[in-house]
This record gives structure tokens, C-alpha cells and sequence, in this order.
């Protein structure tokens, strides 16, 4: 494992991947995984494709102990139409995150407290329990999202057509709900070549057009992502 060094580039021969460039120096493979997060959409163009998947912030919050209410009970609810989830948190807390549906996209770590009280507002109205509590933890991050909130699972698209021996992989957003299961079926493409268990067929690079637009209808239970990556 190399940490803090930049990949740059891949070498291709035949449409088959035989090495990647890094800053510091290349190195023969002829299996390569590409991730990055909100960075994914960079990470694809200096590897000679085009990869739609951009960032935007998201902000989560842990309050103080629920009162009156068992933890334990409550299930992971969605209000869809203002970006808004909570569950069970850490020490009996309720961990609610929220994204502004008018935010533009783009890198932000600082955590937007005018935002946060107008989703307070909303919580309140809608699970009162939480009314009153303090906050145990606060933060913000650039999180990864694609136009149509489904993931990526496939191999890298050029001008040339597809890289072999490439698996572009993207949670799209959606963390600890799909990331293991993309983490998964990524392993299994790199390794075997194939994903045995779960139907990849529409989540490839090919569902999106020259402009970035998928066939695919959005995903209905995500956040309120930017429209465009």
C-alpha cells in the first residue's frame, strides 16, 4: 500500500490495462480498481475516460441521549423531499444528516449551521422527541454522488471503448447502505472477472450519454443530490 501518492495515469495496450502511473513511478498490473469518492469524476479523466460523479456536502449530527424513548426502537426514517434521515446513534443519541436540495455542487467541509437550523426545525416537527437536545457531534464532508443515485460497477469507457482488466467503483452516496455490497462486487470483478450474485447489467459507465444523462430513472430514497456531475 502506498498512501499520499497521486495516481496519474494508467498504460493501456490493446485495450487491456497493463500498469498504472503514480507519482511516484509506474507500476505493472494488469487489474486496477478506480475509486475516489467525490473525486471519482477527476480520478476518471486522468485515466483517459469520463466518469459522471461529482461531490456535494453533507452534514450529520449525534444528539445528547433520547428521554422517554427506547433507542433501540426506532427505525431509519427518510424525509426524501428535504434531505433528510435519522436512526439510532451512538449512546443512545438520535444521528440525523441532512442536505440542502438548493446547495450547488462542489468540495465543502465547513458545516453549515443556518442550514442546520432550519432542518432542526423540520426534525422537530416531525419526530419530537428530539426537541431540546443538545449535540454531542457535528461534521461536514464532500460526499459522492452520480446523476441518476445508483452506483457504479464496470469497466472504464474511452473513446477507444472499454479498458480491460478496469473496475470503476461508486457507492453513489449512499455509504454504509450500499458501499459494502459495491465494495463486494468490485473485488469479484477484479479478481474473476464476473459478479455472480447481483445483476450488474445497468450499472455501468455505458447508461450515461455523452452529456452525462442515464436511461436509468433515479433512485427515489437518496438525497437530494445535484441534478449534474
Amino acid at each position: 500500500m502506498r498512501e499520499r501518492c497521486a495516481f496519474t495515469g494508467l498504460r493501456v495496450a490493446n485495450g487491456h490495462v497493463i500498469g498504472v502511473d503514480t507519482a511516484d513511478g509506474p507500476i505493472d498490473t494488469n487489474r486496477v480498481v478506480l475509486t475516489g469518492g467525490p473525486l471519482l469524476g477527476d480520478v476518471g479523466a486522468r485515466a483517459g475516460g469520463r466518469i459522471p460523479a461529482g461531490g456535494t456536502r453533507h452534514q450529520v449530527v449525534v444528539t445528547e441521549p433520547l428521554k422517554g424513548v427506547n433507542i433501540d426502537d426506532l427505525p431509519m426514517v427518510f424525509d426524501v423531499s428535504e434531505g433528510i434521515y435519522w436512526r439510532p446513534g451512538e449512546f443512545g443519541g438520535v444521528l440525523w444528516g441532512m442536505s440542502n436540495p438548493l446547495e450547488q455542487p462542489g468540495a465543502a467541509t465547513e458545516f453549515d449551521w443556518t442550514y442546520y437550523e432550519k432542518a432542526k426545525a423540520r426534525i422537530e416537527s416531525l419526530f419530537p422527541p428530539v426537541r431540546g437536545l443538545g449535540l454531542r457531534r457535528t461534521w461536514a464532508a464532500t460526499i459522492d454522488y452520480t446523476n441518476d443515485h445508483l452506483p457504479i460497477l464496470g469497466p472504464l469507457l474511452t473513446d477507444d471503448g472499454p479498458v480491460d482488466g478496469t473496475v470503476v467503483a461508486c457507492a453513489a452516496g449512499h455509504g454504509m447502505m450500499w458501499g459494502p455490497a459495491v465494495a463486494e462486487a468490485a473485488a469479484d470483478l477484479a479478481l474473476t472477472g464476473e459478479c455472480t450474485w447481483l445483476d450488474l447489467t445497468d450499472l455501468g459507465l455505458d447508461r450515461f450519454d455523452a452529456d452525462g444523462n442515464s436511461r436509468l430513472a433515479p433512485e427515489p430514497i437518496s438525497l437530494p443530490f445535484p441534478e449534474h456531475a
